[in-house]
């Protein structure tokens, strides 16, 4: 992925250019529902590619 890369355990997705920036913050990829699925997701072995 050109402008995104995950945290280490795959919950938090990180804007690495102005772009992915712009767009995690203007789709609020990191809301709280959303970093709470991904941590559940996590835990049961699935993580994305």
């Amino acid at each position: 992925m050109e402008h995104f890369q995950w945290n280490a355990d795959f919950t938090i997705i990180i804007g690495t250019t102005p772009i992915g920036r712009a767009t995690v913050h203007a789709l609020q990829l990191n809301r709280h529902l959303l970093v709470k699925a991904r941590r559940n997701w996590s835990l049961t072995g699935w993580v994305p590619e």
